[in-house]
């Protein structure tokens, strides 16, 4: 549809124009303009008027013009991250930890609110791990809280150095919280350790020592974490970066059972950690522990262990297991069957690659290192090892455990296989959490940073169980990812100011299903006073 005009010619050679409102039609095979409407001659009509009326009359019914229209007066201030902030500041308040901290920091009468500036690094951390500098820029810019209106730079060191301060307390309080829901009787710990490395000058803290980052050169800090036997941290600990793991463990259980009156702990130990030294030294200082053994590299458990007969229990999907007790030495051998079946197809794989290669070029065999001991060199030959290849098959699917507790093999076997948690949790304090590189130098605001990223993986924990409550297939990572899609507009039309939420996706909603709060409402007016119950300061409490 279109407007045009035509011209017609008068007797006395003068010209007349009429305004016409047209349309293209095909009919069969042809192209015909057809006149809809005639608006009159150009002359003899108020252009400007008539015109602007009939555009207004039409744009009533046309919603791009609509839209345009209203845009002239709609302004867009912002766009900030909303839905993390509601979700995590529930579980701030849920697991305790806005009122213990607040409870502490009454003392020291600050004169702004110490528990939401904390609440805000701890933020940061999850989602945008920047420096204290950054991170004050950041939250200003890109994150809607109004319990951190007039955040200033200052606030944020100041509440590193209470944080510092009182970061034990603050453990110890967390733990009691949980004593009315968590069963008291329970003894079993995980513990391990981490390196976090520096470019910084030494000091008492940092010092150079065994690198799990492959960077002796730098100095480092040992990180160590207690878990739960749920896989909740409970505490974190801090040793100079030349502490030895057997040192740090025997403080940091002695530490817990003084702090959290235990009277028994279980030392629970990847194989890869432990060497015959330092289990002399766990017996010698009465600590009781589960620990793997390394199948291939220990005589007794090659030729006595692994073969011995004897049925296996199962003790769940997946995991079957059998004792096994060399003098005083006690053994639990694991089982797993997927494993089992996994180890053999990967074994015949690399057989059937060995194969080949002995056909088309065996001596370049000799300095492979993927095929060592599965070959057998002679004189004039290169053969596959088949007493190797049977050897090998003994271990599919398996892993040992030694310990000195009177737990049962079930019972052992469960709380080692609980050693995934603490694995996956410094995966992610060491890369989701983005713990280094640190940019303090001072010990005690390195000390305060380590113990914000344990809040932070407190809370990342605290969401994924109440989430697996709901589907224990469901990743927090990825729903965190969908939350932070949940952003809050602010929009001004004329003299009205609006907060406008940006639709949930993918599983957003979750996360407000697992803490118990509602989604808030799509539209709020700021220059009225609410109707309803609900605000944006109170919607978390929801």
């Amino acid at each position: 549809m279109f407007v045009r005009t035509k011209t017609f010619k008068n007797k006395d050679g003068s010209i007349r124009e009429y305004l016409f409102i047209c349309e293209t039609r095909r009919e069969g095979n042809k192209v015909r303009q057809i006149t809809l409407a005639n608006l009159g001659r150009l002359d003899s009509i108020d252009t400007q008027r008539t015109i602007d009326n009939l555009i207004d009359s039409l744009a009533k019914f046309s919603k791009k013009r609509a839209i345009l229209n209203l845009s002239k007066g709609l302004f867009a201030d912002w766009a900030k991250v909303y839905g993390p902030v509601l979700v995590f500041k529930a579980l701030w308040q849920k697991t305790g930890l806005k009122r213990i901290i607040s409870d502490y920091a009454k003392e020291r009468k600050f004169e702004f609110d110490v528990s939401s500036v904390i609440f805000s690094m701890v933020l940061g951390r999850l989602l945008d791990p920047l420096s204290k500098l950054s991170t004050q820029k950041w939250l200003k810019r890109e994150v809607y809280d109004e319990e951190i209106d007039g955040l200033r730079l200052e606030h944020l060191y100041r509440s590193l150095d209470f944080l510092k301060e009182n970061a034990e307390n603050i453990e110890d309080s967390l733990y009691r919280e949980d004593l009315n829901l968590f069963n008291q009787g329970v003894d079993l710990f995980f513990f391990d350790t981490t390196s976090i490395k520096f470019y910084g000058e030494e000091n008492s803290l940092m010092k150079k020592g065994h690198s799990r980052d492959k960077r002796p050169d730098l100095n480092q800090v040992v990180v160590g974490i207690v878990l739960r036997r749920d896989g909740k941290p409970i505490s974190h600990h801090i040793f100079p970066g030349n502490t030895v793991d057997v040192i740090a463990f025997k403080e940091m259980i002695t530490s817990i059972k003084k702090r959290f009156r235990i009277n028994r702990v279980v030392f629970v130990v990847d194989r890869g950690m432990i060497s015959k030294e330092n289990i002399r030294l766990l017996d010698k200082l009465g600590l009781e522990y589960i620990i793997g053994v390394k199948l291939r590299q220990k005589k007794e458990v090659k030729e006595d262990v692994v073969s011995r007969a004897g049925r296996y229990k199962e003790v769940s999907k997946n995991l079957f297991v059998k004792e096994v007790f060399l003098g005083k030495k006690r053994y639990i051998v694991c089982l797993n069957p997927i494993e089992q079946i996994r180890d053999s197809l990967k074994r015949d794989e690399i057989i059937k690659r060995l194969k080949e290669k002995l056909k088309k070029d065996p001596k370049s065999l000799i300095k492979n290192h993927a095929y060592r001991g599965l070959i057998k060199i002679e004189k004039d030959s290169i053969k596959i090892n088949e007493e190797k290849i049977k050897e090998e098959e003994r271990y599919d699917g398996k892993y040992i455990l030694t310990t000195n507790t009177n737990l049962s093999a079930e019972d052992v076997a469960l709380a080692y296989r609980g050693l995934f948690r603490i694995e996956r949790v410094f995966r992610e304090l060491k890369s989701y959490l983005e713990i280094q590189p640190i940019y303090h130098y001072a010990e005690r605001r390195i000390e305060a940073h380590i113990f914000l990223c344990f809040l932070a993986l407190l809370l990342e924990w605290e969401l994924a169980k109440r989430l697996k409550e709901i589907d224990d297939k469901i990743s927090v990572h990825e729903v965190i990812d969908d939350l932070c899609q949940v952003k809050i507009v602010k929009l001004r039309y004329e003299e009205t100011e609006f907060l406008v939420r940006t639709e949930l996706k993918g599983k957003a909603y979750l996360a407000f299903k697992a803490v118990g709060i509602r989604v808030p409402p799509r539209v709020i007016e700021l220059n009225v006073v609410p109707t309803s119950s609900f605000t944006l300061k109170n919607a978390h409490k929801q």
